[in-house]
């Protein structure tokens, strides 16, 4: 057996041992063995951690793993204190525009779209999608699904708005009398000045700023599906912001 081949020849503090480890949390958290991969997950750290220091990608590549499952495990709290640290090591290691920064704010994004904080999420997308720009272009996959998780975010974030700004105590609003209607059709709504809350609502929505970005994501996506991301050390690191991304072997 690999590891145990391994152990034998190197010992259990070698940096080709946190590779294993790495690599076995890869393969629980594919299994749906959250447990079991954090555990090897934190192995992995530890002993790059021992050889490599607390500023190395790869130390990074391994916080942000122990992130995705804690992610997963609803743990938003947790999974974002690690995503903000592989941010750190990342932007020390390599500055802003680089593909691991990009994916550690879809990282931070995708906790804050599951705690309902869509602003932030919008935020953090952001800043993904002008790393994907600057560093991979217009054209390249990540992109384009950095337009997509921002249109998301954006209409999600400009609803949240709307949603606020609309009073629908029942002092402002009455409920007009039923008449005979088409199928399926609900009775309307109107505010005290006897407009329209429908209308009010779409005119809301169309000014609200998202819909370019919503046009823009679907230029983008309208030249193909994106194909299913490829991560591993050279690419992208770990990416639940991104769809079908996976947690980074190491090779």
């Amino acid at each position: 057996f690999p590891y145990t081949t391994l152990f034998r020849s190197y010992g259990e503090d070698h940096p080709e041992m946190a590779k294993v480890y790495n690599n076995l949390g890869v393969a629980h958290r594919d299994h749906g063995r959250l447990p079991e991969a954090r555990e090897n997950y934190e192995k992995a750290l530890e002993i790059k951690t021992k050889h490599y220091g607390e500023q190395h990608p790869s130390v990074a590549a391994t916080i942000n793993n122990i992130g995705v499952v804690l992610e997963e495990e609803r743990r938003y709290d947790d999974a974002l204190d690690k995503y903000r640290s592989a941010l750190m090591i990342y932007m020390n290691c390599y500055g802003e525009n680089n593909p691991r920064v990009a994916a550690m704010y879809s990282n931070i994004a995708s906790v804050k779209k599951k705690k309902g904080l869509w602003s932030e999420a919008e935020k953090n997308y952001q800043k993904s999608l002008a790393i994907c720009k600057a560093v991979l272009g217009e054209e390249h996959p990540e992109t384009r699904k950095a337009y997509q998780n921002l249109a998301q975010a954006a209409l999600r974030s400009s609803m949240s708005n709307i949603d606020s700004s609309v009073d629908i105590s029942t002092s402002n609003y009455t409920t007009t009398p039923q008449k005979k209607k088409k199928p399926f059709e609900s009775p309307g709504l109107k505010d005290k000045n006897g407009v329209s809350t429908k209308s009010s609502l779409f005119s809301k929505i169309k000014t609200s700023g998202f819909s370019k970005i919503v046009d823009q994501a679907k230029q983008k996506l309208a030249t193909g599906k994106s194909s299913k991301s490829n991560i591993n050390n050279s690419s992208f690191i770990s990416s639940p912001g991104l769809p079908d991304s996976k947690s980074a072997r190491d090779d």
